[in-house]
């Protein structure tokens, strides 16, 4: 779907700019703007880019939502071809800096129209922004990865959110119930099928998959002792039937399972104006005993330029706009569970009146509490080999908790074939 719409990039968006001389003869300059097909957002979009083109007269915005299966193929082939928009939001930015593709945002930034780092939640410009030490990507979105409760299944439990890994294996186990004939009626727990949430196990061990979150690192470190214990932990509920591997809310929103391990934004399945009667909490991943809980999560969206826009400082304004606080704050309650990426979301009086959607609702007031711990991100969402990294991750994971592997075999399988990407990347 296309229409003209005022334009706000942020992370990885590219943007259109139109030079001040052409807007002073009265040309009338046209920004496009792609980003992920989202219907919910089109309204908040549509606020946006009015706003946007209202204090730049003389400039249009012209919107794309692009299907999310095809989006890097055509943000690739677009600028190979030199017909890319003016501004893109999308994510993984070093695939594309690595390549020539995006320009660095830094001397914007830094300009005197630029912005102030400073007010990002702890986490969210990180190295899926960057490249060789430059910025790429104006950040977009928080979103912290956790377990949803089912709270009907833990009151008749008699049971609290758990406190510690311990307390919740123990939950697990009790939230599991078999019929007469031993067939399982009830799980304890399912777990979204990707990398990103079998961490929060191995994270909360104290493992790391690297030491440090840049693009010279060459060492994958996720095959610690730690690393192995916290893959045992989760196996062990797999091996038992406790956990299983499910993508969508309708086992868990059903109560055939009592947890779900996944993404926070995952509550748009099961938003109040879906299911206005199921009740739900959000929390990390307990620690072990003695330890404190870890913030995995995310923050790889972002806005970014292409380099064959004509209009770099147009493409700038708009990409500032489309990742500005109100602008994010907007967009994001076409999505619950997603977070904008600044750290003064609580704040009263709040900074921005977007902001007062997420200040009245309590699971979101908990949710921005959590992440504005700090996010730790996955190797592979800010890598530019990520996809490869995250399909060899998924496939050993896989061979862990279906019993093909054993735990500290599969991690060493993972650490060599990762190792393999890292050293001989770039």
């Amino acid at each position: 779907m296309k229409r003209r719409i005022f334009v706000v990039v942020l992370g990885l968006i590219g943007i259109l700019l139109v030079s001040n001389s052409l807007l002073a003869y009265g040309a009338e300059v046209t920004l496009r703007i792609w980003d992920t097909a989202a219907p919910l957002r089109d309204p908040f979009r549509k606020i946006i880019f009015e706003k946007f083109e209202k204090e730049n007269p003389g400039i249009k915005v012209e919107f794309e939502g692009i299907p999310w299966g095809q989006f890097m193929e055509k943000i690739i082939t677009s600028i190979n071809a030199g017909t890319a928009p003016d501004v893109i939001r999308f994510g993984y930015a070093p695939r594309f800096a690595s390549r020539g593709m995006i320009i660095p945002l830094d001397e914007y930034i830094k300009g005197r129209d630029g912005i102030k780092l400073d007010v990002y939640a702890k986490g969210a410009l990180n190295a899926a922004h960057m490249w060789d030490g430059k910025i790429y990507a104006l950040p977009h979105n928080l979103v912290p990865y956790g377990v949803f409760y089912n709270l009907d299944l833990l009151d008749k439990a008699g049971a609290a959110i758990p406190k510690s890994l311990e307390e919740f294996n123990t939950l697990a186990r009790k939230l599991t119930k078999r019929d007469a004939k031993g067939e399982f009626i009830q799980r304890g727990l399912q777990v979204s099928e990707y990398p990103d949430y079998i961490l929060m196990w191995l994270y909360n061990r104290g493992a790391r998959d690297v030491d440090r979150y840049d693009h010279s690192v060459k060492s994958f470190i996720l095959n610690s002792p730690e690393g192995v214990q916290g893959l045992i932990d989760i196996a062990n509920l797999f091996k038992e039937g406790i956990a299983i591997f499910a993508q969508n809310e309708q086992a868990f929103v059903t109560g055939y399972t009592a947890m779900w391990a996944t993404q926070s934004n995952d509550a748009y399945m099961f938003r109040p104006e879906v299911y206005p009667k199921f009740r739900f909490a959000f929390s990390l991943l307990p620690p072990p005993r003695g330890k404190k809980a870890v913030l995995t999560g995310v923050c790889r969206d972002g806005t970014f330029i292409p380099v064959t826009t004509k209009n770099r400082d147009l493409a700038w304004k708009l990409a500032k706009a489309y990742s500005s606080k109100e602008a994010t704050a907007l967009l994001y309650q076409g999505k619950y569970g997603t977070l904008p990426p600044f750290k003064d979301v609580l704040q009263k009086p709040p900074a921005t009146p977007a902001y007062e959607f997420y200040q009245k609702d309590p699971f979101l007031v908990n949710l921005v509490q959590i992440a504005l711990r700090g996010l730790v991100s996955p190797v592979y969402h800010w890598h530019m080999e990520g996809e490869e990294i995250g399909n060899i991750m998924k496939e050993e994971f896989g061979n862990a908790l279906r019993g093909i592997k054993a735990p500290k075999q599969a991690l060493d399988d993972m650490a060599r074939r990762v190792n393999d990407i890292l050293q001989r990347s770039r």
